[in-house]
C-alpha cells in the first residue's frame, strides 16, 4: 500500500494501523476490497467516521492536545507520546470516571506537570476533589475546577509560549473540549 496517507497523530496509531492493514489484508478478498478503497478510506478516516480525540490538536497557540486514553494501557501510550513532545511546561487537564483504575493511572502521570482537576459532566465522573486528593498521594499537584471547560480555560490562561496543555483521562473529558 504505497502512497498511504494516514491523518491520525500519535505514535500508537502506527500500531493500530498495522493491525488494520493485517485485518484488511484478510477481508479484502472476502469482500472484494481494492487497495484504492483502503488507501482512500484510511486517508479520510476522520472525515468518514467523525473520529476525534486521539492525540488531536485542539489549539495551536498555546498548543493543546486532547486524547481519550482512559485506562492504564491508554495512559501509558499518552505518557510515551508526551515524552517525545517538546514543551517548556506541561498543563494537564484531568478528569476520570469512577470505575477505572484511578490509582494505576495516577501513578503513571508526570509529577512535574501543573494539574487542573475537574469532573466531566456525567454521573460516573469522579469528583474533582477526590481526584485531587488521590493525585496528591502520588505527588501530583494542581487546582480543582468546577468543570472541564473551566479547567481548560484556566490552563490556557496560565500557559506561556512553548507550553503544552494536555486534556484527557476520559472520553467524556475530551468530548467537552473538542
Amino acid at each position: 500500500l504505497k502512497d498511504l496517507r494516514f491523518p491520525l497523530l500519535g505514535n500508537y496509531q502506527k500500531k493500530n494501523l498495522a493491525t488494520v492493514i493485517c485485518a484488511l489484508d484478510i477481508l479484502k478478498n472476502i469482500f472484494n476490497i481494492k487497495n484504492e478503497h483502503i488507501i482512500n478510506g484510511l486517508a479520510n478516516v476522520v472525515k468518514n467516521t467523525g473520529l476525534m480525540g486521539r492525540w488531536q490538536v485542539i489549539n495551536k497557540n498555546p498548543l493543546a492536545i486532547a486524547d481519550t486514553g482512559h485506562n492504564v494501557a491508554g495512559i501509558n501510550e499518552v505518557i510515551r507520546q508526551l515524552s517525545e513532545t517538546k514543551y517548556n511546561n506541561l498543563h494537564f487537564v484531568l478528569s476520570v470516571v469512577n470505575d477505572k483504575d484511578i490509582d494505576g493511572i495516577l501513578q503513571l502521570l508526570p509529577k512535574e506537570a501543573e494539574y487542573y482537576f475537574c469532573k466531566a459532566d456525567i454521573p460516573r465522573g469522579l469528583s474533582a476533589n477526590i481526584l485531587a486528593e488521590k493525585a496528591s498521594t502520588c505527588g501530583l499537584h494542581g487546582n480543582v475546577y468546577d468543570s472541564v471547560r473551566q479547567a481548560y480555560n484556566s490552563a490556557i490562561a496560565n500557559s506561556k509560549e512553548g507550553d503544552l496543555i494536555f486534556v484527557g483521562g476520559s472520553n467524556f473529558t475530551v468530548a467537552e473540549v473538542v
